[in-house]
């Protein structure tokens, strides 16, 4: 057998075997790349949908998956993310750190730039007017919230000593008009030398 012939044998034989193996890899690579496409959208998804409440378990960890689901390819959105978590981390003594205020705006600027650049990775047309203005809270949300961290703060300053637990005896059965009003009596003098003289835990 030429030289010719040999190397037409070998390509009869290899090229079925080549194509399928370039097709298991164009379909390898495609279904990795539309993973990857995925992840990084459920994970812009959950921003834009917990964007108005940031303290959610559901927020905070698709945060913490951004290092993890964009490349170097979206670096302008790991950049914009290394910003807003930076911001987000106290730095500094406390007297030195800008007031709640100015620390509420600013890191909410630095999300939606962080929103955007996603935004713009993903082949998205939002703006940002969009993205910081087109959300929306329930009322009842942001009540138990404010309660949960009132709470949290009170339970706190009783285990460390900075409050005293209040406590008032309740009787087992109803008491007669007599009582109930001999009884207010006795708990507003009780409050009075309570307030008075009892001791200041925390002081």
């Amino acid at each position: 057998m030429t030289n010719a012939e040999i190397i037409m044998a070998i390509a009869v034989v290899t090229g079925p075997i080549a194509a399928v193996l370039i097709s298991l890899w164009q379909t390898n690579r495609t279904a990795k790349r539309s993973e990857e496409r995925k992840r990084k959208e459920d994970l812009f998804k959950t921003l834009m949908a917990t964007r108005a409440n940031r303290l959610s378990q559901e927020h905070v960890r698709a945060l913490n998956l951004i290092d993890v689901s964009f490349t170097k390819k979206e670096q302008r959105v790991l950049d914009a993310w290394k910003v807003y978590l930076d911001y987000l981390t106290p730095h500094g003594p406390e007297e030195s750190r800008p007031s709640p205020e100015v620390w509420t705006q600013r890191s909410n600027d630095l999300f939606i730039d962080m929103l955007y650049e996603m935004s713009i990775a993903l082949g998205y047309t939002f703006d940002k007017v969009l993205l910081n203005r087109q959300a929306y809270s329930p009322v009842a949300h942001g009540e138990i919230e404010r309660l949960q961290k009132s709470t949290l703060e009170g339970l706190s300053q009783v285990f460390s000593w900075q409050r005293p637990i209040p406590i008032a005896v309740v009787p087992l059965t109803p008491p007669t008009p007599e009582q109930e009003r001999t009884g207010n009596a006795d708990l507003e003098a009780t409050k009075r030398v309570h307030n008075d003289d009892a001791p200041k835990f925390g002081a």
